[in-house]
């Protein structure tokens, strides 16, 4: 039985082929950047891993819509050479997860208040403060991505203000591709490197990182 299912898009709308992402360093696009990123496709030694695997996604009229990555139960093959290559992989996901600027996120907040806001009724502005400190606080765990969709789809779609649950649903569906993604490669990596085979790859990969952080 399979655990979830995520669709790879090729950006934030339109149709979707198999999403893949160039090789190059890894930036925090979590924290302003409101583009939702393509999910990345893993390799095939990660597929391997994680017990994922691909299937051809269809629309209505039969026209191919995407890639589809579907997780298994749980890590399949766990091989000790696949510790840098999942750790890669789940970087770059943790990377796309990273939390919203907070300033960024309390100017995204208070534009949004502002559209619901009645002039008629207007409210003292050490209040209006608190309203959107209390938004800032709920949505920091999620990136600027994930609540950029959140907010356009309300808007998009909703007559009257919306409630913090409420953009936080949209976050948690927003990012939910995300952090099954993520979750799949964590759950591996701890199994891997809890196995005594795989010290010597895990303890190579700290002490490299513990030199790298040295150097800075």
């Amino acid at each position: 039985m399979d655990r979830n299912v995520s669709i790879l898009p090729t950006g934030r709308r339109g149709g979707a082929l198999k999403a893949t992402r160039p090789a190059q360093a890894l930036t925090l696009r979590g924290t302003t950047d409101t583009m939702v990123p393509a999910l990345p496709e893993p390799p095939a030694a990660v597929m391997r891993a994680i017990g994922g695997s691909m299937v051809a996604v269809f629309d209505g009229n039969g026209d191919y819509a995407g890639a589809r990555l579907k997780l298994g139960e749980e890590a399949v093959d766990l091989r000790p050479e696949d510790v840098p290559m999942l750790r890669q992989q789940l970087d770059e996901v943790s990377a796309d997860l990273a939390p919203a600027d907070s300033e960024w996120l309390l100017g995204r907040v208070f534009t949004l208040l502002q559209h619901y806001r009645s002039a008629r009724d207007p409210l003292p502005p050490v209040v209006e403060q608190a309203i959107a400190q209390d938004w800032v606080e709920d949505l920091a765990e999620f990136p600027a991505w994930a609540i950029a969709e959140a907010v356009r789809e309300w808007r998009q779609t909703q007559k009257f203000a919306p409630k913090i649950c409420e953009i936080r649903e949209r976050c948690h569906r927003a990012i939910a591709d995300h952090a099954r993604l993520h979750g799949a490669l964590t759950a591996a990596l701890h199994k891997l490197e809890r196995r005594p085979d795989a010290r010597p790859t895990a303890n190579a990969i700290v002490a490299q990182t513990a030199r790298a952080l040295r150097r800075v």
